[in-house]
């Protein structure tokens, strides 16, 4: 027996959760608690393969993908973990894999953010990795907060505005969602309002005009006055986006009637410019 075979026996009989790994392979963790510890320690995105000995595509990315120096590479910058959905049953069922292999991207915290079902090519991981934010360390205190209080107002917030700014619309939005419905927003009216704001702009920023102007147009009712001049900005960017010019002009000329001589009549001002 080689020297080399008897320490690999002899970590296996250990029941150590890491995959033997030279330099030129993926470092995966085949324990997902484990994994998600480290993510969480390191705060780096994750991507859990889940898969069984039988499937013959798991096989064949094990040889033809995961061996490729560009995804090797691509995936030092992350925790890769590989769940056995024969000797884990419970991780699975969490995240309703249906098939596999199964490929889910998320956030040390569980956040999914991306899956694919099926077997997947080198292009399609590097594609799906590229949007991944490289660390999580912004958002951690406020992860953390929510261990302790899930309710917790500027945590939801925050973290759906890192969500927002990366791009990944649908997390985003559930944070936002989750703010609006905690109960600091319930009594808090300027709480309420950037909650509302939030998930206006986010809606504008996706296109999804008519989710934001029914968003913002029961906003502007609703605000404080002091949060009135941005809410009427937001709303007359709705309606220019939708080419609603009418609307949109009279909305900008009310915010620099009401509000003269601030940033958000200027702001208006120009936005006017661009519509005469």
């Amino acid at each position: 027996m080689s020297k080399k075979f008897r320490a690999s026996c002899i970590l296996i009989l250990l029941g150590l959760t890491f995959a033997p790994a030279h330099a030129d392979e993926i470092k995966w963790v085949w324990d997902y608690a484990t994994g998600m510890k480290l993510a969480r320690e390191a705060k780096r995105p994750v991507m859990v393969e889940f898969w069984a000995i039988w499937c013959g595509p798991c096989k064949k990315m094990e040889m033809e993908v995961y061996r490729n120096p560009r995804l090797i590479e691509a995936s030092k910058n992350f925790v890769f973990i590989q769940v056995d959905v024969d000797r884990d049953k419970a991780t699975p069922a969490q995240y309703a894999v249906q098939a596999i292999p199964t490929m889910i991207f998320m956030d040390p915290w569980e956040t999914v953010l991306m899956r694919r079902q099926g077997e997947a090519q080198v292009s399609d991981l590097l594609e799906m990795m590229k949007p991944m934010p490289a660390s999580f360390k912004s958002v951690a205190k406020n992860f953390e907060s929510l261990g302790s209080d899930k309710e917790n107002f500027d945590a939801l917030l925050g973290i759906g505005s890192f969500y927002k700014k990366a791009g990944f619309v649908v997390p985003a939005r559930d944070f936002f969602m989750r703010a609006l419905k905690s109960p600091r927003a319930a009594e808090d009216q300027l709480a309420r309002d950037d909650a509302k704001l939030a998930l206006g702009l986010l809606a504008l920023k996706i296109n999804d005009t008519k989710e934001a102007r029914k968003i913002l147009e029961q906003a502007c009712k609703d605000c404080d006055p002091t949060n009135e001049p941005m809410m009427l900005l937001a709303l007359g960017k709705t309606y220019f986006q939708m080419k609603k010019m009418k609307e949109a002009r009279l909305v900008f000329e009310q915010v620099t009637t009401r509000f003269p001589n601030t940033e958000h009549a200027r702001v208006a001002q120009s936005n006017l410019s661009q519509i005469r």
